[in-house]
């Protein structure tokens, strides 16, 4: 749980964050995307800052306090560009406000794509990218990777041949 414009965890995270450290610490070989997000209150840039460095702070609190090896966990900040909930009342935009853990699966025949792989594509597209947001096979089971640029238009690009799948502003 995050204040508004904050990346310190609330006290009352402590529950969650021992929810999440039980099946680490029961599963050496599972590892998670540490998915940081923000309400719609503010600019695009602070957001997506914001949004990585409370994703780092779950990071740093399941690494210190509950001794998960770094190598397991890896942040990403997504900014205000997947809401639950509506930004129009605060009580929305505390529900946006949030880490998301998403376990990392393998991918493209059975070979993770790294940050640096992601970004390549992502040059070879020559898109101005501002973010990205995910790797994920989509329901026909095409691997895909969701991302923004500046304007906020989502993208999403078939991973394995670098097309566009399909664009929304």
């Amino acid at each position: 749980y995050f204040d508004t414009a904050k990346s310190e965890l609330k006290p009352e995270s402590t529950p969650a964050l021992q929810e999440v450290a039980q099946p680490l610490g029961s599963d050496p070989s599972l590892k998670l995307w540490v998915v940081g997000h923000t309400d719609g209150v503010g600019a695009i840039d602070a957001n997506m800052k914001l949004s990585q460095a409370r994703a780092e702070a779950v990071v740093a609190a399941l690494t210190t306090t509950y001794k998960v090896a770094p190598a397991r966990l890896k942040g990403y900040g997504v900014g205000p560009l997947a809401p639950v909930a509506s930004n129009a009342a605060e009580e929305g935009r505390a529900k946006n406000r949030r880490v998301e853990l998403e376990r990392q699966r393998e991918l493209l025949n059975g070979q993770q794509l790294a940050a640096a792989e992601r970004f390549a594509i992502l040059e070879l597209l020559r898109a101005p990218v501002h973010s990205a947001l995910t790797l994920d096979a989509t329901p026909d089971g095409v691997a895909t990777l969701f991302f923004a640029d500046e304007m906020a238009t989502v993208y999403a690009v078939n991973a394995t041949n670098g097309q566009l799948r399909w664009k929304q502003r």
